[in-house]
């Protein structure tokens, strides 16, 4: 039964994919790079991992935005984050200069939500806390760049705090430069395709701060790349299944089976998109 709802929402996910290639005048054979993610069809027909339903919604954001209803778009985000909090980081690429419907929808959906469980206080936030100890975030070891500097030299107690803080800063200054960037392309198409690009460019630099050690927390990477083919995003939304096998068990050489390519592919993105291709 779980599987057949997790299918459900992903065949929302891809009628919406389907929808977003129409409105961007693109080709619908890129759905197949979510749709053929042997990632996807293991993490979700397969296993029927939740992540899926915050994968529909985040396509639903998309395509309420590229329709310009921006408070649909909102209530749509603020969905996929009470399912999975990362998506949160696309609200910069969503977010249409001074209008706020979107922001303000987003945070309604989310108080309103969760005041249907107010009565247990913070314990509403589950394993929330047990999560970034058991992966290792709050110690460092399962951050892959602070892994690696591990094992060159001995970390000090505050590495992972002062890592963080970092990682932060360079967040919201990328989010800042994206939500404040030029004016939006006035035709709908060549706008879809800038909120997708921005949307991947911020969902991939996440992920690969967090370095998670769950292959399926990678897929969702799929839903933007297929309007926006980053090569390094790509990679990223594939290249995880990987992690269904680590012969080391351990954080840094395996994982840069990952990380180092995707890292190299997306300067090759970068030259690529400053050539104007």
């Amino acid at each position: 039964a779980m599987k057949t709802a997790m299918l459900a929402l992903e065949l929302v996910a891809m009628a919406a994919i389907l929808r977003l290639l129409d409105l961007a005048r693109l080709p619908r054979v890129r759905l197949l790079i979510y749709a053929w993610n042997p990632l996807a069809v293991w993490a979700f027909a397969g296993n029927g991992h939740v992540d899926v339903a915050a994968i529909a919604f985040v396509a639903l954001a998309l395509l309420a935005r590229g329709l310009r209803r921006d408070s649909l778009a909102g209530a749509a985000l603020g969905a996929a984050i009470l399912i999975k909090f990362l998506p949160a980081v696309i609200a910069p690429a969503l977010w249409r200069r001074w209008d706020w419907r979107m922001p303000a929808a987003c945070a309604a959906v989310i108080v309103t939500l969760y005041a249907c469980y107010i009565g247990v206080g913070w314990r509403v936030l589950g394993f929330l806390h047990g999560y970034a100890g058991e992966e290792g975030l709050e110690q460092g070891s399962g951050i892959w760049l602070l892994a690696g500097l591990a094992k060159l030299t001995t970390l000090p107690a505050e590495a992972p705090w002062l890592y963080f803080v970092l990682i932060a800063a360079g967040l919201m200054a990328l989010a800042a430069t994206i939500a404040l960037r030029g004016r939006a392309p006035t035709d709908p198409g060549e706008d879809l395709v800038r909120v997708a690009g921005n949307a991947a460019i911020l969902a991939a630099c996440v992920i690969v701060a967090i370095s998670p050690h769950y292959p399926w927390y990678f897929v969702w990477l799929a839903v933007p790349a297929c309007i926006v083919p980053y090569r390094s995003v790509v990679f990223l939304s594939v290249a995880p299944l990987l992690l269904y096998r680590n012969p080391l068990d351990e954080r840094f050489l395996w994982s840069s089976l990952l990380y180092l390519p995707a890292i190299l592919l997306a300067v090759l993105d970068y030259r690529r998109a400053k050539r104007g291709a």
